[in-house]
């Protein structure tokens, strides 16, 4: 027979196990987001090379097809990624099943000039389904394209 305290042990156990696993499954995803940002020639997409716009097309096959304002983003990012080259870290701030609060640190530097054009840094909310395309990113904001100064 199963002690109360054992059963109590065993959930417990298994609930950190399974935010391990969704920390895992965010990791792997937002890494290899982040990867494609950067987008130059040591980025090396299917062989083809680093161009801006295969960053975005990496980064837009981990955004599920119902992603609400998906070419938005998509639209966004091709801006982005054509003016600048970009740096990116993350932390994990805090991460359950399906959802995942990270900080994201950007830092854009002009394409032409290779000078420090912007810093950002958000904490964006990131929601995953079960297989592992992304549901929701907010403030979508936070991938706008540079503005002129």
């Amino acid at each position: 027979m199963i002690s109360r305290r054992a059963l109590l042990l065993a959930a417990a156990g298994s609930a950190t196990l399974a935010q391990g696993d969704a920390r895992d499954d965010f990791l792997e995803v937002l890494s290899d987001m982040a990867s494609s940002l950067a987008g130059d020639e040591t980025y090396n997409v299917g062989g083809g090379g680093g161009s801006p716009m295969a960053s975005v097309v990496e980064f837009m096959g981990h955004i599920d097809k119902g992603f609400p304002e998906r070419d938005r983003l998509s639209t966004m990012l091709e801006a982005l990624v054509s003016a600048v080259l970009i740096t990116s870290s993350l932390e994990f701030v805090k991460v359950e099943a399906g959802q995942a609060d990270v900080d994201w640190y950007m830092l854009l530097r002009s394409r032409a000039s290779n000078a420090e054009v912007e810093r950002r840094r958000k904490v964006l909310t990131i929601k995953m389904n079960a297989k592992k395309k992304i549901t929701s990113m907010t403030p979508l904001d936070f991938f706008a394209p540079v503005q002129a100064k």
